[in-house]
């Protein structure tokens, strides 16, 4: 399992802040571009999931962190 701390940005995913013309219930806006997104997901999912947070940047901007995060294994007895 990789760092807490770390951040893995997603290939191929954008994150962008919404028009601001556009109604409240917009949150934002995102692109794919689909070959590196693919490879990215099959790389990096989990039992056929692939979990992500949106964050903002100190700077302001919206960006998409890959979250790894997996339960710990416990033994069956």
């Amino acid at each position: 399992m990789s760092n807490q701390n770390e951040t893995k940005l997603i290939d191929g995913l954008i994150i962008k802040e919404k028009h601001q013309n556009a109604p409240d219930f917009v949150i934002c806006k995102g692109s794919i571009k689909v070959d590196e997104f693919k490879k990215f997901i099959d790389e990096n999912q989990n039992n056929g999931w692939f979990n992500f947070d949106i964050l903002r940047s100190q700077q302001g901007k919206l960006y998409a962190k890959h979250d790894d995060w997996k339960p710990e294994q416990t033994p069956n007895f």
